[in-house]
């Protein structure tokens, strides 16, 4: 991932939950950049195949900047980054299950991702985890502003043991907030 960084918090529960954690922690970056490479590297064959007449869509997928350069349209970058943590998140999971000195039928971890590429904050949430963004209020004042919604079995339309994957790109861009 080129000018990236990843940012996660795990908070593990239940008697092997700081181990599901440290698991998770050390894994899951990894896994949600290796899912995101493999739907690149699938949308670059899609471009090649495109490129021949038999197999061409009249509808354009990307945008060339001022350099000729082509990028993803803003809502396909979200849509892949939403598969790639989705297909992460659900990795991850299976991958603790095959992990014989853990019980993880009633131990977990919550977690909450950032990643930045380049102006863009893409933030992911699994559990009863929150992002919240700080900004600058008018008058000077540090606001709050909510990025996810907390995710738990008990509220409507969410069932216990699927992964809900909340992500969304925040409405100003990292370089109107973060220097």
């Amino acid at each position: 991932m080129e000018d990236g960084v990843f940012c996660g918090v795990f908070d593990g529960h239940g008697r092997c939950g700081h181990l599901v954690s440290k698991l998770v922690r050390d894994y899951l970056p990894f896994m949600v950049l290796s899912h995101r490479n493999a739907l690149l590297l699938a949308d670059a064959d899609a471009d090649a195949d495109a490129d021949d007449p038999v197999f061409s869509d009249a509808s354009p997928s990307s945008s060339a900047d001022s350099s000729g350069n082509s990028s993803p349209h803003p809502s396909q970058m979200l849509e892949e980054w939403r598969e790639a943590c989705s297909n992460a998140f659900k990795a991850m999971d299976n991958e603790l299950k095959l992990q014989a000195n853990m019980d993880c039928a009633f131990s977990g971890t919550t977690a909450v991702c950032a990643i930045k590429q380049g102006k863009d904050l893409i933030i992911a949430n699994l559990g009863d985890s929150r992002a919240v963004l700080a900004t600058m209020s008018g008058a000077g004042y540090l606001k709050a502003v909510q990025l996810t919604t907390d995710q738990k079995p008990g509220l409507p339309g969410e069932t216990s043991g699927h992964c809900i994957l909340s992500l969304t790109i925040p409405p100003l861009h990292c370089s109107d907030v973060i220097n």
